[in-house]
């Protein structure tokens, strides 16, 4: 990055003001896959679809997170669950065009929620083999005692 950076576009840090050569930018993904900028910010994306920012953030047009100006790359965590697809900056705005992320064709969420019904359906699988194997004891206690008192009945009978 070369210009002014009176305001954090650079991402070079506050002690520099300005750049008259390409500098190289620390603390960004090496692999990026677009970069927008506007009157005194910037906009990196990786190629995951991840989003670093810097520079000017008055109307947090960077982040909500501060509307202090960011003079080195932050990680924009806003939008952690979905893909950025391309992203324009404006003078005082940043448009960001963006889809959940997905795993093999599911949202992370509803891989998360089906994560958490299959745990519940295996805690539920388990208590409920627990009650069936108390309920057989108790039957099979209950038949137990009912074959001992029909036994004991039939031999009392037989002596009368």
């Amino acid at each position: 990055m070369s210009g002014q950076n009176d305001r954090g576009q650079l991402g070079l840090g506050q002690k520099i003001s300005s750049a008259d050569h390409f500098q190289l930018i620390e603390n960004l993904p090496q692999k990026m896959s677009a970069i927008a900028a506007g009157e005194g910010h910037t906009i990196v994306v990786d190629c995951h679809g991840e989003i670093y920012a810097f520079g000017d953030n008055k109307y947090e047009k960077i982040t909500s997170d501060t509307n202090l100006n960011l003079f080195e790359p932050f990680y924009v965590d806003q939008f952690r669950s979905f893909e950025v697809l391309q992203v324009v900056c404006g003078g005082q705005q940043t448009v960001i065009l963006a889809k959940t992320k997905s795993i093999q064709g599911n949202s992370i969420k509803t891989l998360f929620i089906r994560k958490i019904i299959s745990r519940f359906q295996m805690t539920l699988m388990k208590v409920l083999l627990e009650q069936i194997q108390l309920v057989r004891r108790k039957l099979k206690n209950i038949f137990l005692n009912a074959s001992i008192t029909m036994i004991a009945y039939q031999q009392t009978k037989n002596m009368h």
